[in-house]
Parts: C-alpha cells; sequence; structure tokens
C-alpha cells in the first residue's frame, strides 16, 4: 500500500507500543496469537501515540479490509514501500524495561524462575532481570513456531509453580505468549490472583503516598474482594470493561496512577496527568 515498514520482531506487545511512539512511526503493527494457539494469529493496531485504536477507528479499518474503499490504491514503481529491519529494537526495548526499574534498587541475591510461553518474550524476560541482578532460571524460552502458549505460561502456570517449589525460587513470572500480561507464583509455588497483584501494588503505592487519587482502575472481570480489600485503606476502585485499552484510557482521564485486569495485564503510571490533557487515543492516528 505504499508504506514503509520497520520490522522489529519477535518482539512482546508492549514492545512494539514502546517503539511506535519513541521511533515516531505514524502506526504500529503486532502480528500475534496472544495466549490463544498459534494457527490463532490476530492483528493489534496501535496508533502513532503507541495506544491501541479505538472503537471506530478499528471499525473503519475493517469496513476497508472487507469493502472496495482500497481497491483504488495501488502503488506502481517507486511510490510502493520499503521494508527496514530494526536491528536494536530488543535492546531499545530492554533499556526502556529497566529504566522504570527503581535505580537504587536490585535484584541481587533473589532467584526469579520465568516461564516465557515459547512466545514473545522469550529473549526479553529472562535479559532484563538478569541484568537486574536476580539468578534467572527460564522456562518456556524455546519457540519453534508452533509451541507457543502449549502447556506453558500465564494460562498454563503449573509448570511454572512446581518450577519454583523445586528450585526454592522467591519468585515465578508467567507471560503470555505476546507477553502483555504476566501471572506471579509466590515462594510456595501458589499462584498470585491479578487481583491480588492489583491490591499489593494499591496498598503499597498508598503507604508510599504515590496513589494521589486513591483509585485504582480495573475491569467489570475484577472480584469483589478487590474492593473489600482497597476499600480497607481508603482506596477505592474505578471499573470499565474489559481490555487494558479501557483501563489505560480510564486511568489517563482520571490522572489515576494504577489500574489493570484480574487476567494480568497491570499499567502504572509515574505521573499522574490531569483529566484536562485528556483526549482520546484516536486524535493521535494520523
Amino acid at each position: 500500500m505504499g508504506v514503509d515498514v520497520l520490522v522489529c520482531g519477535p518482539i512482546p506487545t508492549p514492545g512494539i507500543a514502546f517503539l511506535t511512539r519513541s521511533m515516531r512511526a505514524d502506526a504500529g503493527v503486532m502480528i500475534s496469537a496472544s495466549h490463544n494457539p498459534f494457527q490463532d494469529n490476530g492483528i493489534k493496531f496501535f496508533d502513532s501515540c503507541g495506544f491501541k485504536l479505538a472503537d471506530e477507528v478499528e471499525r473503519e479499518i475493517e469496513d476497508l479490509v472487507l469493502g472496495s474503499g482500497t481497491d483504488g490504491l495501488r502503488p506502481t514503481a517507486q511510490e510502493i514501500g520499503k521494508a527496514f529491519h530494526v536491528d536494536d529494537a530488543l535492546g531499545r526495548y530492554n533499556v526502556f524495561l529497566k529504566s522504570t526499574f527503581p535505580r537504587q534498587s536490585t535484584l541481587d541475591g533473589l532467584t526469579v524462575v520465568i516461564d516465557c510461553a515459547n512466545g514473545a518474550g522469550y529473549r526479553v524476560g529472562p535479559e532484563v532481570f538478569a541484568e537486574l541482578g536476580a539468578t534467572v532460571i527460564a522456562i518456556g524460552d524455546e519457540p519453534d513456531g508452533t509451541n507457543i502458549n502449549r502447556d506453558c505460561g500465564a494460562l498454563h502456570p503449573q509448570a511454572l509453580a512446581a518450577r519454583v517449589r523445586e528450585a526454592g525460587a522467591h519468585i515465578g513470572v508467567a507471560l503470555d505468549g505476546d507477553a502483555d500480561r504476566v501471572i506471579l507464583v509466590d515462594e510456595r509455588g501458589e499462584v498470585v490472583d491479578g487481583d491480588e497483584v492489583l491490591a499489593i501494588l494499591g496498598i503499597e503505592l498508598q503507604r508510599q503516598g504515590r496513589l494521589p487519587t486513591a483509585t485504582v482502575v480495573a475491569t467489570v472481570m475484577s472480584n469483589l474482594g478487590l474492593d473489600l480489600a482497597l476499600r480497607a485503606h481508603g482506596i477505592g476502585l474505578t471499573r470499565v470493561q474489559v481490555g487494558d485499552r479501557f483501563v489505560v484510557e480510564e486511568m489517563v482521564r482520571g490522572g489515576h496512577q494504577l489500574g489493570g485486569e484480574q487476567s494480568g495485564t497491570s499499567s502504572f503510571s509515574s505521573t499522574a496527568p490531569p483529566a484536562t490533557v485528556w483526549s482520546p487515543p484516536s486524535a493521535c492516528w494520523r
């Protein structure tokens, strides 16, 4: 269609969002089965700001694909786009991930088991934890193109739990296939639910004075127990429809610091932008 393409993969879905924004691209595209079997590949789009697209923009794209809206757009000769491989894409994303970790802190002395789901995080995950000082035991880090999410990763944390107990590790981390969600296992080999993670983070941020709106954003799938746990510490809970995009939109709209989904997606903002600067992600689309 005449578009120049920067090829970055394999890389986690959040890495595409980060690179789209940091490299000032017009859009980002992730081809991924996410948490599904390999044959169920889909496409995730990001606008120039690194946000997922608004519903109306996705509907417009679907109409163009299924209709005849692009029939007259067939570039030829020098109008055809070019493809370039970004050799340092993973390195850029690794540096960004490590920059979100407090500089004065370290993971020295901790043993971390990470299940990469034989997916997009098979290099990034172990590298980041190791470079932050942890002793890393990686499983599900041998993707062959068909074994993504097969009896491993965030949807199947049993192998991770067993490995944590066997190794006497301090924590287990299970990614899904495109590494945009995480399920945690504690030092006893017990799975920590996504709602529990949100409660732990919310209460700790409140204790540190880093939850200025005293509100956590979650979806309608979160358990009532999350409401009760947060309420006991003076923290409110705002619910949105299912989808990490809706969580992020509400966080930005309300200036909230923390949000996430029960399925294992969490978002944290180091700054709380006021509601007056909010505009829908589709406003970034070009």
